[in-house]
């Protein structure tokens, strides 16, 4: 059973790692303006409306 259940040091390094990769892509797409529209552009229904644009569906 100690095989299928991580310990917490495991737990922990995981969430680092994903936390960095959270932190990673927010920093890209703030930085870089075409990255962001390219994938609002590419995503069903138009992406979201974060910006209040009323280019995209009805919200």
């Amino acid at each position: 059973m100690k095989g299928v259940i991580p310990s917490w040091t495991e737990i922990g390094r995981e969430t680092v790692i994903i936390m960095a990769g959270a932190l990673l892509a927010a920093v890209i797409l703030s930085r870089l303006p075409a990255v962001r529209d390219f994938i609002q552009k590419n995503t069903a229904f138009g992406g979201c409306n974060c910006d209040g644009h009323t280019d995209g569906p009805a919200a």
